[in-house]
């Protein structure tokens, strides 16, 4: 692992504020995939920064998925309106949307009954 282009840059990769330039970094790294391999061997102890082009939200799912069900595409799924990938912001539920115009689009439209005079 001496080639890995994030050997020096642990303020990048553990940066949460920063999670896409390091995956960046780690598209561009000539050992990917024996890094993937690593984590992929333990993913329970790779608990946080940014790790083989994968943020510790992505890993997340990674853990609880059995071993024998196919990993999910999109970790956290699709919106279910535009079909766009989701991503987690924080804990809790994972979201439905990915945005509030598409939150919006799926409310159901209200009909404006005059009022009794």
């Amino acid at each position: 692992m001496a080639d890995a282009a994030c050997l020096g840059q642990g303020d990048l990769m553990f940066d949460g504020r920063r999670v896409a330039e390091a995956k960046a970094l780690c598209d561009q790294c000539p050992v990917l995939d024996d890094c993937r391999k690593m984590l992929e061997a333990d993913p329970e102890f790779w608990i946080a920064g940014v790790i083989a082009g994968t943020a510790p939200s992505d890993r997340m799912v990674w853990v609880t998925v059995d071993d024998d069900e196919p990993k999910p595409e999109h970790p956290v799924g699709l919106c279910q309106t535009c079909g766009d990938p989701l991503e987690r912001k924080g804990a809790g539920r994972p979201p439905k949307y990915c945005g509030r115009r598409c939150y919006e689009r799926s409310r159901p439209k209200r009909k404006r009954v005059p009022a009794h005079a």
